[in-house]
């Protein structure tokens, strides 16, 4: 069953306050000793509402977990294997159904971002600096 774009639009709204759709703190920061690119990355998730969708502790959520991605290979809905490198995420962060992960559907990101501001390439930077820390 897919979500409604009201249902989206709460997790954003929820996930941009830094709570799980559960009403739980998805996290009370970047990792210890994190870069200051990642700790910016950090906010960025928080500002666009990203942990509503996407947890940083492995548990399942509508999106792929953050924890342990980078460097990790990724099944795509075609069945490829790539590896989570920085271009990667870059490329899953600013255009997400050009590569969608197996076991998850083409458009609930773009769903979910749909009527907000795009993330820019600095922001896509820290985002994927964030998620680098997170291995």
């Amino acid at each position: 069953m897919r979500p409604t774009p009201v249902a989206l639009l709460a997790l954003a709204i929820v996930g941009g306050l830094g709570l799980s759709a559960c009403g739980q703190k998805s996290g009370a920061g970047p990792p210890e000793g994190a870069t200051p690119e990642a700790a910016a990355g950090f906010a960025v998730a928080q500002q666009f509402g990203c942990t509503a969708c996407h947890s940083t502790n492995g548990s399942p959520r509508s999106g792929p977990s953050f924890k342990a991605l980078a460097g990790s290979t990724v099944t795509l809905s075609t069945g490829q294997t790539v590896m989570a490198d920085d271009a990667y995420l870059r490329r899953a962060i600013l255009d997400p159904d050009t590569d969608v992960r197996k076991g998850y559907s083409k458009g609930l990101m773009s769903s979910a971002l749909s009527g907000r501001r795009a993330l820019t390439e600095q922001q896509a930077t820290e985002l994927v600096a964030y998620i680098n820390s997170l291995r």
